[in-house]
């Protein structure tokens, strides 16, 4: 562990002193055939789809790119999308419900990393979800493990428990399919404004580090005892269908719009510096997916390094 921490060490440096674009979170639609608790995106009339000309801008700076919706098979140029992407290093999120056509997408376009929403099994998955797809779930896990990297991704919620998990937790290791736990919170974008959970079930054992100790300080967090300075916002970004570029997706400070200037001289511009500067202390959010590298680099950099990063 010690040898994994020196060795990206020298890169999340570089990276944050040089505020090198990384990685973008794109929406590229908010059509979505699923009926979540945790999110509300389905609810959104008249949804909306990114323009293929703004994929086109965002591949152009060869970063990770991380697609999401609603579900992005159900953009009308979803193949003219995914072969855009073909080469490029991805991950596509789905729902599963489409599970066929996934299947046949993966294989076609060969896509290098798919991650699938699964709250729980059975009734479980049916309530958080509000369809009835875990069959399907549960097959793709198993199929496209065979033929690409999978990721589940599990929220913490109401509306399963941690025996769910468990199970969750035993098809990904039965299948080598990694398993990414998130704690269900407000998401401005999904209009998800249900307060924060003020408590979870143990979750922190399901993962490895440095996901279990972002779990293990999630109710020290909620509770105002946690802080960890926000490192992601010098590195990645959330974008939206409409071409709106955020410093995130839970605090929807916005760096710039996609309609008046390319990503790069979105990235650039002194309004992001601003932004990245004004954020530097954010303690807004305890998601993993942003919190991770922040939590890591906490426990191998004093305070005062990090504070002058």
């Amino acid at each position: 562990m010690i040898l994994d921490k020196a060795v990206a060490l020298p890169k999340y440096l570089k990276m944050i002193r040089n505020r090198e674009l990384q990685k973008a979170t794109i929406y590229i639609t908010e059509r979505c055939n699923s009926r979540c608790l945790t999110c509300n995106i389905w609810q959104k009339k008249n949804p909306k789809d990114m323009s293929v000309e703004m994929i086109k801008d965002i591949v152009s700076n060869n970063i990770f790119i991380v697609l999401q919706g609603g579900e992005p098979l159900l953009h009308p140029k979803i193949d003219e999308i995914l072969t855009l992407l073909q080469g490029h290093d991805y991950q596509m999120f789905s729902n599963g419900i489409l599970a066929d056509k996934l299947y046949d997408y993966v294989i076609r376009y060969h896509i290098p990393q798919v991650a699938l929403s699964c709250d729980g099994t059975g009734e479980f998955y049916k309530k958080a979800r509000g369809v009835d797809n875990y069959k399907n779930v549960e097959r793709l896990v198993k199929a496209l493990s065979k033929i690409t990297t999978v990721e589940v991704s599990y929220i913490v919620s109401p509306w399963n428990n941690r025996e769910e998990l468990l199970k969750v937790h035993e098809l990904c290791k039965e299948n080598g399919a990694h398993l990414h736990i998130d704690v269900y919170a407000e998401m401005k974008y999904f209009n998800t404004v249900t307060p924060r959970m003020e408590e979870i079930y143990k979750a922190d054992d399901c993962e490895k580090y440095p996901s279990s100790k972002v779990l293990r300080t999630y109710s020290k967090w909620i509770k105002g005892d946690a802080e960890a300075f926000c490192h992601s916002v010098r590195f990645s970004c959330f974008i939206t269908t409409d071409g709106g570029v955020y410093a995130c997706g839970r605090k929807m400070t916005k760096f710039g719009d996609l309609n008046t200037q390319s990503l790069r001289e979105i990235w650039k511009s002194e309004n992001t510096l601003k932004v990245q500067n004004e954020l530097r202390h954010c303690n807004y959010c305890w998601a993993t997916c942003y919190r991770n590298i922040d939590v890591a680099l906490n426990d191998v950099l004093p305070k005062f390094i990090l504070e002058r990063l």
